[in-house]
């Protein structure tokens, strides 16, 4: 009989774990952090699954990100060497990333060499600074790391305070990356405002992108596939394609508690993977709307997300079910 695949999360319970697979095929494999010159190395059984640096230009990024095959699931440019296939474009679009393209103003998305030499001045660029690792812990279930970063204008002035929390996990056929984001505006009013560049974005493996003509995919929710998926609302979306000649897949689940519930998607043909609850003006018009957001002096705004690299497709990877016992906790 071959050997079924499924993407489900460590820390479900027994009863839903064995209704699709035995526990002897998909036991949790050991989760370790490491600090190094970079940041943090996340290990599983020994081997590099992501690395969270702590600045990549203007950001901390997690970097290389090795999927449940041991092959790497994000563009390797402009963070290591350029691969073979790969396109320079985009030169922001690091890997796997948290910011926004208007934060009061300030562009946190792109960075100085998005923009040709002579014109690079015109445009308010921020920093995103990484300050300290507030918790590392390992445990049977996974790792976690919390890190604390601060969104800096261009006069190095503190614009929001980010606190994230990761929790990884892995087995055989998926490895998760748990995000907690408390946004927390510690010097005055932030607005948030409406840019179609945002927020949590990923830049896949070029053989991955739909446009490679490879078998790259995007599929949401709601079943629109590709380009009908771009700018669409949708609880989850699944950009799946081949690595090193095996179907691969990351998926991203927006957790219904957040403040919008479901958001549109930046999701590219290109191999560029966003979920951006801001942006309405620049996607296509709907009856829903979300729009710039402000969070009040001394308040703050936390966002969910999950993200499951993970063998096959979205149905062999069982994404829909992982949306709702990921909604469900």
């Amino acid at each position: 009989m071959p050997r079924i695949r499924i993407c489900f999360l460590v820390v479900l319970a027994a009863a839903i774990h064995t209704e699709f697979l035995s526990a002897a095929e998909e036991s949790p494999a050991k989760v370790t952090l490491e600090n190094n010159d970079q940041g943090v190395a996340v290990l599983v059984d020994g081997d590099l699954f992501t690395q969270y640096i702590t600045r990549s230009a203007s950001k901390p990024i997690l970097w290389p990100i090795n999927g449940p095959t041991g092959q790497p699931m994000t563009r390797s440019w402009p963070v290591g060497p350029e691969e073979e296939g790969e396109h320079t474009d985009h030169v922001h679009q690091r890997s796997f990333w948290f910011t926004h393209e208007s934060v009061n103003g300030v562009n946190y998305w792109a960075e100085p060499r998005s923009y040709s030499p002579e014109n690079r001045s015109e445009h308010n660029v921020g920093l995103i600074a990484h300050r300290v690792f507030a918790e590392m812990s390992s445990d049977d279930q996974g790792a976690k790391l919390v890190a604390i970063s601060d969104w800096l204008d261009r006069e190095y002035e503190q614009v929001l305070e980010q606190h994230t929390t990761y929790r990884f996990t892995a087995n055989d056929s998926c490895r998760t990356i748990d995000m907690v984001v408390k946004l927390s505006a510690t010097n005055g009013d932030v607005v948030l405002e409406d840019r179609k560049d945002g927020m949590f974005g990923i830049r896949l493996a070029s053989t991955m992108k739909v446009d490679a003509e490879l078998g790259g995919q995007i599929v949401n929710s709601e079943g629109q596939l590709d380009k009908e998926a771009w700018g669409q609302y949708a609880t989850w979306v699944d950009y799946h394609g081949p690595v090193a000649g095996e179907t691969v897949g990351v998926a991203i689940l927006w957790h219904p508690s957040n403040f919008r519930n479901p958001i549109r998607w930046h999701v590219r043909n290109y191999g560029l993977f966003a979920a951006n609850p801001l942006a309405e003006e620049g996607f296509p018009q709907s009856d829903r709307k979300q729009g710039p957001f402000t969070i009040k002096g001394g308040e703050s705004l936390t966002l969910r997300f999950r993200t499951l690299f993970h063998r096959g497709d979205q149905e062999q990877a069982k994404i829909a079910d992982a949306y709702a016992a990921y909604a469900a906790e």
